[in-house]
């Protein structure tokens, strides 16, 4: 990446750009790029973590988001709860609906529990007998380094390398050819996008 990221720059020796300044720029487009793309494109980053939850986490009713679990865009993709039988999938909601929980007729149980994230805490009900715990979360992409490339999906490097070369000539002071890399890169995410939108699976109804 390195090398066509030079090759755009017209400095395949490094004068004007060294290869320290480039890996830094690759992976600013790295962070721009897993921020606007479909998370369906960035299966490389999906992780699933198991947590056994302490009595303090049981009474407290959540689960601190730590070192152990940080998501990209805060993205807890699915969770599973176990109490005395197997895991089961809970049903994720929104922080603003979690007060409609508090209808007796919708207060979850062991056979249906909800959960929902605020402020980086996973919080779960019913919580008293929990067990375990697993989250499946997209993780942050590891760091472009010297001798690697991206950790995504070889068919985004081109695009990462796109804002790469964008923040490299604002760096330069070439505002012209910055906005046109920052375009073409914009522009092959949206495609992305769209054909996902096109050609996703249908949801369960």
């Amino acid at each position: 990446m390195t090398t066509l990221l030079g090759l755009r720059l017209e400095d395949p020796s490094e004068v004007n750009f060294t290869s320290a300044t480039k890996i830094n720029a690759l992976n600013v487009g790295q962070r721009t790029l897993v921020n606007l793309i479909h998370e369906s494109y960035l299966t490389e980053l999906e992780n699933l973590t198991t947590v056994v939850p302490s009595s303090t986490d049981k009474s407290n009713g959540y689960i601190v988001l730590g070192s152990g679990v940080n998501p990209l865009r805060n993205r807890i993709m699915a969770t599973e709860v176990k109490y005395d039988g197997d895991f089961k999938f809970v049903a994720m909601v929104p922080f603003y609906d979690a007060k409609d929980i508090e209808n007796s007729y919708l207060t979850p149980d062991e056979g249906s529990p909800v959960a929902w994230v605020v402020n980086n805490k996973l919080h779960i009900r019913p919580s008293a007998t929990l067990t375990g715990i697993k989250v499946y979360y997209l993780g942050l992409p590891s760091a472009i380094a010297s001798d690697a490339n991206s950790p995504l999906n070889a068919g985004l490097h081109d695009i990462i390398v796109d804002l790469a070369e964008a923040e490299l000539w604002k760096m330069d002071n070439n505002v012209s050819r910055s906005q046109l890399a920052r375009e073409m890169g914009i522009q092959q995410i949206q495609v992305l996008n769209e054909r996902y939108g096109a050609e996703a699976p249908k949801e369960v109804q």
